[in-house]
């Protein structure tokens, strides 16, 4: 098993994905092998929005990895 420390650089990109209800699925894609498919490493995170509602219900996380195999 490995890890990784994510570090600020002003370079990179942040994206949010606010606002997301039960029937919408967010699927990162981490790591890629091959050279050609760009994805080296994905690093993500979740957080407490301060702007939600008390009320509001709590989200559910669940990551799953897998491995795909592809014939090429």
């Amino acid at each position: 098993m490995e890890t990784f420390g994510v570090k600020y650089n002003e370079n990179l990109k942040f994206y949010y994905m606010g606002r997301l209800n039960t029937d919408k699925v967010v699927l990162i894609k981490c790591f890629e092998r091959r050279l050609d498919a760009r994805t080296r490493l994905a690093p993500h995170t979740v957080f407490t929005d301060p702007s939600s509602s008390e009320s509001a219900r709590p989200k559910e996380y669940i990551e799953v990895r897998a491995l795909v195999f592809t014939q090429e």
